[in-house]
């Protein structure tokens, strides 16, 4: 609350101070999220998948971190871009749960075993008798069809701004990236790391 208080009084200056309380909401959702899949780990719980995907799509962060990464954009965003977040359209709720789909896929085991709340692989075959490929096969449909809202998103910018769209756009790819196959964000001696070092440390020379 202090970094906040800090952040208002800064905007304030800059008549941007209503900011702030989009990013306090969204933080307040986030932590909700938290608490709610810490209930269903410690009552080793495993939701409806409806349920889930509105629980882990705004656990998963992105939601949260999107509308305070606007808060100092200047004059490019205004209210009206906050409000549009706040109706959760399609193409901030496709990015957010495929994002969860991805990272569960290839994290799923991993998580179980060293002791996790139950990922959209467990609902899904708790609630339709699937097998874990099976389960694994529809998510993957649900991501090509979240990439669908966000080209379409992007093509007719109509509802926010293009470097806000921007912004949904490159957490998806990042997201694939990150989970390729392997959980490299969790794991990240591997493929990652090389990635980072290319950009960062050894980028070629222009």
């Amino acid at each position: 609350m202090d970094v906040y208080s800090e952040i208002e009084e800064e905007l304030a200056h800059r008549g941007h101070s209503y900011r702030l309380v989009y990013a306090k909401r969204w933080m307040n959702n986030q932590a909700r999220a938290y608490l709610v899949e810490a209930r269903w780990f410690n009552q080793k719980f495993i939701p409806p998948t409806d349920e889930y995907i509105a629980t882990a799509s705004m656990s998963i962060g992105f939601k949260m971190l999107m509308v305070h990464t606007l808060v100092g954009m200047g004059d490019l965003v205004m209210e009206d871009t906050f409000e549009w977040l706040s109706s959760n359209p399609r193409v901030l709720q496709s990015t957010a749960s495929a994002s969860r789909f991805i990272n569960d896929i290839v994290g799923y085991k991993f998580e179980h075993e060293r002791g996790h709340v139950a990922s959209s692989i467990h609902c899904l075959v708790k609630q339709y008798g699937c097998t874990e490929h099976q389960a694994e096969d529809m998510l993957r449909k649900w991501i090509f069809d979240s990439w669908k809202d966000v080209n379409e998103a992007c093509l007719m910018p109509l509802q926010a701004p293009m470097p806000v769209l921007e912004r949904i756009l490159n957490w998806l790819r990042s997201t694939s990236l990150f989970y390729d196959g392997i959980d490299n964000y969790t794991h990240s001696t591997t493929k990652l790391k090389d990635i980072v070092t290319a950009i960062l440390i050894d980028p070629l020379p222009l």
